[in-house]
């Protein structure tokens, strides 16, 4: 899921009071890291260190601390530890096709998706030539942000047919909000941005796309929409379980109207790597589990409760680069740490 963030920086940047949402995930059964953050700034690099349950740096290493090579990130997703994992036990696999090529394809996986839509590369072409206007004038196609409000409809609405399986089944879906673009109003009615479609975030939107204002009313309006999905979708789940059910609802990094690609040293890390972090175990024991867990050991620790593993436990850091060089990773875990509120470190479900 791209965006979600803590409870407290919603609050102080954001003006939006998520206690409620939290609360219902609580009630729920649901366990809140109140202090969760991302291992890394990026989806590519996010998703990639989850799902294979290690940091980057031996990647890093092999490519060059200069590369801008993202497709080994892909292969990585493609092809995870936990995806081999889970299929040597047994698991069907499903993956939702997000939209975006990197996180759209698991070895071995049902895809499921939108029945018809365009790839990123004719996307790009209608948006950036003249296709745009005469196909937009005779409506021979939707626009980008069409296609991206149906994709997240599609995955959030059909989740739980994903589940119905007459074995186990593990159902990856990466959720393209409440990132931006913001094509969703608080009420869920739609919104099209003025600009050509681009799934940009950071200084690279705000203040040359939009305000930053407008960014955070268009993310505060978004997560709106998308807290009461999930609140819908997870009751959902839980009524039609049939068997044992392990929930995720994790952020891959958080929203980025304080984030500057050009200076980090100026963006808000706090921001853009707090997330939002929930687990449903079916037993109910959390006592593996703590306030500031990040991705790297999700898991871990859910492959060594419910699975037999042995996997030890990772220190939890934070990492920012720019997409410029994405593998030149800087540690401010500390800066994370020390921007924290002490309001957040709620323990528990």
């Amino acid at each position: 899921m791209g965006g979600p963030t803590t409870a407290d920086v919603l609050k102080e940047i954001y003006g939006h009071d998520n206690g409620p949402f939290l609360q219902s995930l609580r009630d729920r059964g649901f366990y809140v890291a109140a202090e969760a953050h991302a291992n890394y700034c990026q989806t590519s690099l996010s998703q990639a260190s989850t799902l294979n349950m290690k940091y980057l740096d031996e990647l890093a290493e092999q490519l060059g601390r200069d590369s801008r090579d993202y497709a080994p990130l892909a292969y990585w997703v493609r092809r995870s530890t936990v995806g081999r994992t889970l299929r040597r036990c047994g698991y069907k696999m499903v993956v939702f096709d997000s939209g975006w090529a990197a996180t759209s394809k698991l070895d071995g996986a049902v895809v499921r998706g939108v029945r018809w839509r365009l790839n990123e590369f004719e996307l790009s072409f209608i948006n950036y030539t003249m296709a745009g206007p005469v196909l937009s004038r005779l409506r021979q196609v939707p626009s980008g942000y069409d296609f991206h409000r149906r994709t997240i409809l599609y995955t959030l609405d059909g989740i739980p047919d994903a589940l119905r399986s007459d074995g186990p089944v593990f159902v990856y879906a990466h959720v393209l909000c409440p990132h931006p673009p913001f094509v969703f109003a608080a009420d869920g009615g739609a919104r099209t941005p003025s600009y050509p479609y681009s799934l940009v975030d950071g200084n690279a939107v705000v203040d040359r796309l939009i305000t930053v204002q407008e960014y955070k009313t268009g993310y505060r309006d978004q997560l709106r929409f998308l807290n009461r999905k999930l609140d819908a979708l997870m009751a959902r789940i839980l009524a039609e379980a049939k068997r044992p059910t392990i929930v995720l609802v994790q952020a891959d990094h958080g929203p980025g109207a304080l984030l500057n690609w050009n200076d980090l040293r100026k963006a808000d890390a706090r921001e853009r790597l707090g997330i939002l972090s929930a687990y449903l175990f079916p037993d109910r024991d959390y006592s593996a589990l703590r306030p500031d867990i990040s991705p790297v050991n999700t898991f871990r620790i859910l492959f060594n409760q419910y699975f037999g593993g042995k996997y030890p436990v990772a220190s939890d850091r934070c990492y920012l680069s720019d997409t410029d060089r994405p593998y030149l990773f800087h540690d401010v875990t500390e800066r994370v740490r020390k921007a924290r509120s002490p309001a957040t470190a709620r323990v528990g479900p």
